[in-house]
């Protein structure tokens, strides 16, 4: 993405950027990794252990969609480390991959199945979906266990309201479905030994 933390507050993210960059980080953002390679050109110090020999890589970044020049090729970068230590999102970016990204469930560009404010997804009235998973409004909600723990909520009441109309033979027996209304109750990002916002 265009930042680090996109769904944390303003204070957090502009926290940690300050962390990282106190540190020593060189952030990249707009970019992601296309390929991992080896690498042992025989350059290197006779003085590296065997071990860490083995662990040399070149790692080569694309820029995103954001970033790509006028020419429409995207820039690519390649960075030579002994360490790589890769973090991954929630979301699998191949449209190959198995579970919800394989359903005929209506998704989002990042693989969200769209839902409705009482998180029934459009056409599917019986099918509801909660979590980093879903979309239920046009900007996501953050992919934490607060939210997922609100919807739940919300969601096995709409589940049990869907079923009681389904099996009532009465309309003014039927429960109304809620809309889920996310309540933020604050976030806390530890950014490493002694050191939270």
């Amino acid at each position: 993405g265009k930042q680090v933390l996109e769904y944390a507050t303003e204070h957090n993210r502009n926290a940690g950027m300050e962390r990282l960059k106190s540190a020593g980080v060189n952030v990249m953002t707009s970019s992601s990794v296309a390929e991992v390679s080896s690498w042992d050109d025989g350059t290197h110090s006779d003085n590296m252990s065997e071990t860490l020999r083995k662990q040399l890589c070149t790692v080569k970044l694309t820029a995103t969609n954001e970033s790509i020049e006028d020419d429409g090729e995207p820039e690519t970068t390649q960075l030579a480390t002994t360490l790589l230590l890769w973090t991954a999102g929630s979301t699998p970016t191949s449209i190959r991959n198995a579970g919800i990204r394989n359903s005929v469930l209506p998704r989002d560009a990042m693989g969200r199945i769209l839902t409705s404010p009482t998180l029934n997804v459009a056409n599917y009235p019986n099918v509801f979906a909660i979590g980093d998973c879903s979309r239920p409004k046009k900007v996501p909600y953050p992919g934490t266990a607060q939210v997922a723990m609100q919807m739940a909520t919300v969601a096995s009441w709409n589940i049990y309201a869907t079923l009681s109309k389904k099996y009532s033979s009465r309309e003014q027996d039927s429960l109304k479905l809620l809309p889920f209304s996310y309540l933020n109750l604050g976030e806390m990002m530890t950014l490493g030994t002694n050191d939270a916002t």
